[in-house]
């Protein structure tokens, strides 16, 4: 195991950085939460054309069923709802980043007061 010397120069360094990733994340987040919105939004509109077209759509010379256009409308936007279903993942993937670095940002300031207290110390010895 080696020992790594923290300084409050490297504290300050690593409280840096970390913020710097922090802001640049939350940056992220916001612009995923737009693209995020757009295509749920896309997806549930083109749901609901697809099942109101479905709608005039006869089988055997009777309307569809109720439930065979859900199943229609559910698979013509396939591609809408994965695509929202993959901003949904890349939203919970910068979440968890964010709760990550807020981690560090916090190890990092506990490892700041432990310098500052060592520093105390030794100036009262």
């Amino acid at each position: 195991m080696t020992i790594h010397e923290v300084t409050l120069s490297s504290v300050a360094a690593s409280l840096s950085r970390l913020y710097h990733e922090h802001q640049t994340l939350c940056e992220r987040l916001g612009d995923i939460d737009v693209k995020a919105t757009k295509a749920r939004e896309d997806y549930s509109m083109a749901y609901q054309v697809e099942y109101i077209r479905l709608s005039d759509e006869r089988e055997n010379g009777k309307p569809l069923a109720v439930e065979t256009r859900k199943a229609r409308a559910f698979v013509a936007t396939r591609d809408l709802r994965v695509k929202a279903e993959g901003y949904e993942c890349s939203l919970r993937d910068v979440k968890q980043k964010i709760k990550s670095v807020e981690i560090g940002i916090d190890a990092a300031r506990s490892a700041g007061s432990l310098v500052k207290a060592e520093i105390e110390l030794a100036k009262a010895a």
